[in-house]
């Protein structure tokens, strides 16, 4: 039976400690689940939110009762859990602190994929991400498909991100769904390690063998010092899941950046070594609340220097915050300016176009002025010659069809006539014949006795209309 199985890293910036790291990856093989998530730099505790969007979700997906906003709930409330056992665990000046957590958000961007074998003897993947973490499909050295990005260009400084001050009807999770065929190659990438990637498609697969043949730590310290020194390299966390379709056991190995380093942010999830297999972890268990270590017997000078530490720590993690907000500030008037340049360009260039468009067009339209014009000019002359013809046959047949009708209704008129005078000549004689019998009754004292039935008196035929 087809499955998924690999190797994973996640490793913090050059410059950080190894606890430091805001990327976080959990993998369950066994359920065929895989999750990764970017903390967005300068948020608020960025890291944890990103370990906890991670782990909640594999565990949902678990239980078969994953759904979006019980996700972002259970996220949303451990990570403010969380960070007000962090803050109660200091001196009571950090109090002020946990008002911060509703006002300040943290920010991760993510990437979740589920898979399982078919009946088909391939294996099915659902995909859901949001933001600049990006999957890779390839088959052979042929890269079938990019999700949620399709290209280098498409990065930008603010992607999409799950904040912990969000409702859940804004976040849209993308899905992408597909299939693996046996040998096929899936990658999973935060935005910097995608970046690379994407560049490394135009120079050919010699890049996809070489991350196919990583046994050892050697080799991967190696690959990400190689990395690091890119000129285009952005200094930034590094995370990669590289898996391969095969019909061994689902088992993932992990790398990390240092021997010592646990490399994934927040608990280590997986209760392994650094450098260990992983066949099928548990999600993570809170840990109770440490209980405040008893203030020390200090004079009251150090425990003022320490309360006034305390006080300049706080008002540097406030300062921190309003400095990030004037950066994302800056970073959207900047991206608006730019946006702003490129759509005045565009509209200028469209302008000629449309300018040149109508130019061409007057002269097209021209053009076929004059041809029609000139072809309706032939046409005329040739339609009247028809026309007059076909007007002469006309008329000659008009004139043929009134002689004819004239002729009918002449003998038409000489055959009413006749009858008419044969019929009054009768008429006639039947009013004389009448009026002489009405003269020798008048005279024998008869008149008022009928002789004659008006009706037998025979009345003239009308001819038919």
């Amino acid at each position: 039976m087809l499955t998924l199985s690999g190797y994973f890293f996640s490793t913090q910036k050059a410059e950080n400690l190894p606890e430091e790291c805001e990327d976080a990856i959990f993998i369950d093989p066994e359920a065929g689940i895989i999750a990764m998530a970017d903390g967005v730099t300068h948020s608020f505790y960025g890291g944890p939110w990103a370990n906890l969007l991670v782990s909640e979700y594999v565990t949902l997906h678990q239980r078969r009762r994953f759904k979006v906003d019980d996700w972002l709930a259970r996220a949303r409330a451990s990570w403010k859990g969380d960070l007000k056992r962090e803050f109660a665990s200091k001196p009571p000046d950090f109090s002020a602190a946990v008002e911060l957590l509703d006002c300040e958000p943290g920010a991760a961007t993510f990437i979740g994929v589920r898979f399982h074998a078919s009946a088909d003897q391939t294996v099915r993947v659902v995909a859901e991400a949001i933001g600049d973490s990006c999957l890779f499909h390839f088959r052979g050295a042929a890269m079938l498909r990019t999700f949620p990005l399709t290209a280098l260009s498409k990065f930008t400084d603010l992607p999409e991100q799950i904040r912990t001050d969000q409702t859940v009807d804004s976040v849209h999770l993308g899905q992408c769904e597909f299939n693996l065929q046996e040998h096929d190659r899936l990658l999973l990438a935060t935005d910097t390690f995608a970046k690379h990637i994407f560049r490394a498609v135009e120079h050919g697969p010699e890049w996809l063998e070489r991350l196919a043949q990583i046994r050892s730590q050697e080799a991967f310290a190696e690959l990400i010092s190689e990395i690091r020194s890119k000129a285009h390299f952005t200094d930034d966390d590094l995370s990669l899941v590289f898996a391969t379709c095969t019909n061994a056991p689902a088992k993932f190995r992990r790398f990390s950046a240092l021997p010592q380093a646990v490399v994934v942010s927040g608990p280590d999830i997986f209760n392994l070594p650094s450098d260990g297999d992983i066949t099928a972890p548990q999600p993570p268990r809170p840990q109770p609340p440490r209980p405040p270590p008893p203030p020390p017997n200090l004079p009251e000078s150090t425990q003022r220097r320490k309360r006034l530490a305390t006080i300049v720590s706080f008002l540097a993690l406030i300062l921190g915050a309003f400095a990030f907000q004037e950066f994302r500030i800056a970073q959207t008037e900047a991206n608006v300016d730019g946006l702003h340049q490129r759509l005045s360009a565009q509209i200028a260039i469209d302008a000629e176009k449309t300018r040149r468009s109508e130019a061409r067009l007057a002269e097209v339209q021209a053009e076929l002025d004059t041809t029609v014009d000139r072809r309706l000019s032939g046409a005329a002359v040739q339609l009247d010659k028809k026309t007059l013809l076909l007007n002469q046959d006309l008329v000659a047949g008009e004139k043929r069809r009134i002689a004819e009708v004239q002729q009918q209704l002449e003998s038409l008129q000489a055959s009413n006539a006749a009858t008419l005078r044969r019929e009054l000549g009768q008429i006639d004689e039947k009013l004389n014949m009448v009026i002489q019998r009405l003269l020798a009754l008048e005279k024998a004292g008869e008149v008022n006795k009928p002789v004659i039935q008006i009706d037998s008196i025979p009345t003239a035929k009308k001819d038919p209309p």
